[in-house]
């Protein structure tokens, strides 16, 4: 019987390198456990330039603009500027989960294992 190479080909993957960058810790953990879940992402910890930075910011605010702009002339990466949206979340769960405040809500998702 004459024996054949079967090679395996694996599909190409093409991730996007992103950075996170926000105001405080738990915001910035919050979007980083989302965004490990998609494979098409890669995290730039603090190795290597990013294709997309990411900026998590409470308000639109001139000094939020300035990191805006701060990003985009020195790591030449596109921007992608999330304002609001982290403290409407942590409402909503502080809210429907009946949960006192922030580091309640933190307690509760580690306990849930949602980071």
């Amino acid at each position: 019987m004459p024996v054949t190479d079967t090679a395996v080909i694996e599909p190409k993957t093409n991730r996007v390198r992103v950075a996170v960058t926000a105001p405080d810790p738990i915001s910035r953990e919050g979007v980083l456990s989302q965004m490990r879940r998609l494979p098409e992402v890669e995290l730039c910890e603090n190795s290597g330039p990013a294709t997309v930075a990411l900026l998590v910011e409470d308000t639109l605010d001139e000094a939020a603009l300035a990191r805006l702009r701060r990003t985009v002339r020195g790591e030449g990466a596109r921007a992608v500027l999330v304002t609001g949206a982290v403290r409407d979340v942590m409402y909503g769960l502080t809210t429907r989960l009946h949960l006192r405040n922030r580091a309640h809500v933190v307690a509760y998702a580690l306990r849930e294992g949602y980071i």
